[in-house]
């Protein structure tokens, strides 16, 4: 498996309560990561939430590698048991 290396930061970061933000809004990913599982597009999820950029929302500053491609994205917390 290649390894890719980026110079972009990251659309993740955590704030100083913990809670992980996307980009340099105040918008939770889970919020975003919700809305991806509600089957949204990046561009609706964008327009949703005035403060995010749209190049946050979308592509590999937000997906890891093992998602791009794939619109099912996985929550621990909610996978489902069974």
């Amino acid at each position: 498996m290649p390894v890719v290396i980026s110079a972009e930061t990251p659309a993740i970061r955590k704030d100083p309560h913990g809670a992980l933000r996307v980009g340099q809004s105040q918008v939770l990913l889970e919020l975003v990561i919700r809305a991806f599982q509600d089957g949204a597009t990046p561009e609706t999820i964008a327009q949703r939430y005035a403060t995010l950029a749209l190049a946050d929302v979308r592509g590999d500053r937000l997906l890891p590698a093992p998602h791009r491609g794939n619109r099912a994205i996985s929550h621990p917390a909610r996978a489902p048991v069974g």
